[in-house]
């Protein structure tokens, strides 16, 4: 059950990266795009309009230019507190429609950036988490394969509150072995009912370090008896 929830956490986070990132990248072509299809030109600001909002005040920046001859006005998508009127400011045109401004800045970049430093975290909190369960798993696979197998006394379940299932900690069977005591990952109901009545679990122990094992919940194993042999 634990090696599923975090391979769903993996997948989930992984995936969420992925498609803010890919957004983020349509987002910077989309712009590169608008700005492989404009001309610099020299504007001048002739007139700054300061409005109030809900939240604050907002600025409406218009400039003049000449295009092929031609006086255009047009009106920014961007402001800064160093424009003032009569300024001389560098702008894209777009070439095929002459009152249209592309900003150049890092205002036209934005969106790109915003999404792909969100997706940073969960592409690696997801890929992090990926490559634990494959580590798991794999630990998994030869403990099933190689680990020594002993019979450990049941002495109950407790609550592991570092792993959390829809709000509640998880269930987890403890057992010992002479010296050893032995925690499970979370279990959920079908092992749980593996175990009813149950005064042993077969453990599987790595044969060079006590400190890695699993508990051997399949279905072979619950059909020898609760006693361990002698």
């Amino acid at each position: 059950m634990f090696r599923r929830i975090i391979l769903i956490l993996g997948i989930s986070f992984f995936s969420v990266g992925a498609i803010l990132a890919l957004i983020g990248i349509g987002f910077g072509l989309r712009h590169w795009n608008n700005i492989s299809n404009t001309d610099p030109v020299t504007a001048t600001i002739i007139d700054i309009n300061r409005h109030a909002t809900h939240d604050g005040y907002s600025h409406s920046v218009f400039v003049e230019y000449e295009i092929d001859g031609t006086m255009i006005t047009s009106r920014l998508n961007w402001w800064s507190s160093g424009m003032r009127v009569g300024q001389p400011i560098e702008i894209l045109v777009d070439r095929y429609n002459p009152y249209r401004v592309i900003s150049s800045g890092i205002l036209g970049w934005l969106a790109s950036i915003i999404l792909l430093a969100i997706s940073l975290p969960f592409v690696g909190i997801g890929a992090g988490f990926l490559i634990y369960n494959r580590y798991t798993q794999r630990r998994h696979q030869y403990l099933l394969e190689y680990g020594t197998p002993v019979w450990a006394r049941i002495q109950g379940t407790d609550n592991n509150w570092n792993i959390r299932i829809n709000g509640r900690p998880a269930t987890v069977l403890v057992a010992t072995y002479k010296n050893l005591r032995f925690t499970s990952p979370a279990l959920d109901n079908n092992d749980l009912m593996h175990l009813d009545n149950r005064e042993h679990v077969k453990v599987l122990i790595h044969p060079d370090n006590a400190n890695m094992y699993i508990f051997d919940f399949r279905d072979e194993c619950h059909r020898i008896p609760f006693e361990p042999p002698a």
